[in-house]
């Protein structure tokens, strides 16, 4: 935090809940109009019961490292979203400073 006010704090939050909106719209706008990601989003959802039922069977320490490693995977995945996300939008703030007639 830069001041008192949180001033810092307020702008992450607020960009962290624009990214957060405006990654949901694009997760929504592919499900509708690319029937790829819409099948592996059907397979992940078919997959998902199968992987209850197999957790389910293991001993606790087991399922606890198997849902462990999902989470890290997933966040790992999420941050390499996040990553692109912002790079692109960085990108494209110096290709409108540079070319401002395309504004």
């Amino acid at each position: 935090m830069k001041d008192k006010s949180g001033g810092d704090a307020d702008f992450k939050m607020i960009a962290d809940g624009a990214l957060l909106e405006l990654t949901n719209r694009a997760f929504r706008e592919r499900m509708r109009t690319d029937p790829d990601f819409k099948k592996l989003m059907q397979q992940r959802a078919d997959k998902d019961e199968r992987l209850e039922d197999v957790l389910k069977r293991l001993s606790d320490e087991d399922r606890k490292t198997v849902e462990d490693y999902i989470a890290i995977i997933l966040d790992c995945s999420a941050h390499m979203m996040k990553s692109i996300y912002l790079r692109g939008a960085k990108d494209y703030i110096l290709l409108l400073d540079e070319y401002p007639e395309c504004r």
